[in-house]
């Protein structure tokens, strides 16, 4: 999620993060192409690169051998993004105590643990109950903890791959624009978890600024 320069992420990826691009698609190429002969081919060589200039983590961030809450971040860039290109966007807050449940979503992934990935890749998703994902991926200890948990849930088996810190976007606003949900935040053998960005919209609006 991007705000005039303002990146949502995960807490865990803040100490790491050097610098941040946007507009990358093919990390193995200068430019970026897609399609074919067939359809035509469209190049594009819009990536922008920024310095952090700041940065905020949950103050409420806990990390236990079970499971992680509070895990969302902000990273302030030191420029403001160009949105004037076709391969470079903003994207919506979700609304608060908006039912995506039972709606199809989106991730997008780079694949970084896998050998050769360099292209971005979209999957469509449906999110999976938090009690099945309980039950079947590493429980949270206690029907306590579970209570405290803000996050979503997607089976592996409904997708190829993702990124921890990758995000998890729904259609809203009369499906016209996606808008960012989740933050891939920790994952098992058989479960991805997204901290529930809907949950923490008031943090976020309280922390960013101009």
């Amino acid at each position: 999620m991007s705000f005039h320069g303002w990146l949502l992420l995960f807490t865990q990826c803040v100490k790491n993060v050097a610098y941040v691009r946007v507009g990358e698609y093919n990390l193995s190429t200068e430019l970026d192409c897609i399609g074919d002969e067939t359809v035509g081919i469209d190049c594009l060589n819009n990536t922008q690169d920024f310095e952090v200039g700041e940065t905020k983590v949950h103050e409420n961030f806990t990390m236990s051998a079970d499971f992680i809450i509070n895990d969302i971040a902000l990273i302030r860039l030191k420029k403001k993004v160009d949105f004037s290109f076709d391969n470079i966007g903003p994207i919506c807050l979700p609304i608060p105590e908006q039912d995506i449940t039972k709606n199809r979503g989106k991730i997008v992934v780079w694949g970084l643990n896998k050998p050769n990935y360099t292209v971005m890749r979209k999957y469509d998703i449906w999110l999976t109950p938090l009690e099945e994902c309980y039950k079947k991926c590493n429980s949270p200890s206690s029907l306590k903890d579970i209570k405290l948990m803000s996050e979503y849930c997607v089976r592996k088996e409904d997708i190829y791959n993702a990124d921890i810190g990758g995000p998890l976007m729904f259609r809203t606003f009369g499906n016209n624009r996606l808008a960012q949900h989740g933050v891939a935040s920790r994952e098992t053998a058989e479960c991805v978890f997204y901290t529930n960005v809907a949950d923490y919209i008031y943090w976020i609006l309280e922390n960013i600024r101009e």
